[in-house]
């Protein structure tokens, strides 16, 4: 676990102690692998996004260009997050990385692909 531990020196032939120093111990800083799904279609209605990777913390926020979604954790390996429907209006891409907010560590990048709706047809006109 994250923290802090004294370090100290015995002399085991005359039983000296040494001064202490202080030893930190971090967290992994989180890593994202894959996300479930990885695109959608512009438009399209809310949904929820699954995030896998490594070292997520509880609290952990997966964020979309920065801001925070509503997330879940499921376990170190794997977060799930309400993404709005107002997030995939456009076309474009979205950056989506995680927090671990116990400790402020930010993981790696993973894209979020937003591809257009395509063409439509409204309506036939026969000749």
């Amino acid at each position: 676990s994250a923290g802090t531990a004294a370090i100290t020196v015995i002399n085991t032939v005359d039983g000296q102690i040494s001064n202490s120093l202080t030893f930190t111990i971090s967290n992994p800083a989180p890593q994202l692998t894959t996300l479930n799904p990885s695109t959608a279609v512009a438009g399209s209605g809310a949904f929820v996004l699954t995030v896998n990777g490594s070292s997520f913390i509880d609290p952990a926020a997966v964020r979309w260009n920065g801001s925070p979604l509503t997330t879940t954790f499921i376990n170190s390996g794997q977060l799930t997050a309400q993404v709005p429907a107002a997030l995939i209006g456009s076309a474009g891409s979205a950056a989506i990385t995680v927090i671990n907010t116990v400790d402020g560590q930010i993981s790696n990048t993973l894209n979020f692909l937003i591809t257009g709706s395509g063409p439509g047809i409204s309506s036939l006109n026969p000749s």
